[in-house]
């Protein structure tokens, strides 16, 4: 018999991309306005995020960065240290820029991972748990807000796509701190603010965030229809609670 789920869940992560604090704190304020405990794969050091985990305000998952000239270490086993060294207790993950393979799977399991969000299915509909051969539970993630700056083609109207965020399936949601925080609509306004970001306090933030549609707009129009009409809005723990009896490997 086919897994399926039959209606949408919704959960609301956050890739930290090495966001000022200023920043962590402008994303996280938006959804405690909607009771939301949102996970934060993080990427490094944070008294914010430190501090919201400890609260239980927060899941925090591990977000290491595979890529060459990385600052999490020289090999998949130095980073998957480091991660591991800033936030300990982390059970998921999603690495920077959804790198993957197996070797690193096999690798990031046997360090006691046992699920993820580390694939993008932008929009898809009907999306389940998917059984990973090295015994991860995977949970793609639905919708990225960067990932909307290609096939969104500019357009930041919840009306747009709403009827796709109702269809049942897993509803991982993905936003980056910075580019909700600057409300920053795509990559080309990106590349403009990328000198200000990386140590952006509150007055940066608002003198240069976008006054139009963005990705911080769309978050507080959708996180507002979606509690309006009764759905709660999920950690990934949460949803792995769920579903991981009906998801293990034998």
């Amino acid at each position: 018999m086919p897994f399926r789920i039959d209606k949408p869940v919704f959960c609301l992560t956050s890739d930290v991309d090495w966001a000022s604090e200023a920043c962590l704190q402008d994303l996280f304020g938006i959804v405690n306005r909607f009771d939301v405990i949102p996970t934060f794969f993080g990427t490094h050091a944070s008294e914010s995020l430190t501090q919201w985990e400890a609260d239980g305000r927060i899941d925090l998952g591990l977000h290491p960065n595979f890529l060459p000239g990385s600052t999490h270490g020289r090999d998949p086993g130095e980073i998957i240290d480091h991660v591991f060294s800033l936030f300990p207790k982390a059970q998921s993950f999603r690495s920077h820029c959804f790198v993957d393979d197996s070797l690193l799977c096999n690798e990031i399991y046997r360090r006691g991972i046992r699920y993820d969000s580390n694939l993008c299915l932008y929009l898809q509909e009907g999306l389940v748990p998917l059984r990973h051969n090295s015994g991860l539970t995977r949970y793609p993630c639905f919708f990225e807000d960067d990932v909307h700056w290609r096939w969104g083609k500019g357009d930041w109207s919840v009306d747009t796509c709403i009827d796709h965020f109702l269809t049942p399936g897993l509803k991982i949601l993905n936003f980056h701190p910075k580019f909700v925080s600057f409300n920053i609509p795509d990559a080309a306004s990106y590349e403009k603010l990328r000198p200000v970001i990386p140590d952006a306090n509150q007055a940066t933030i608002e003198k240069h965030r976008h006054p139009g549609p963005g990705p911080r707009t769309f978050l507080i129009d959708l996180l507002s229809r979606l509690t309006e009409r009764g759905f709660r809005i999920h950690s990934l723990a949460e949803v792995h609670g769920m579903f991981s009896d009906m998801t293990r490997l034998m």
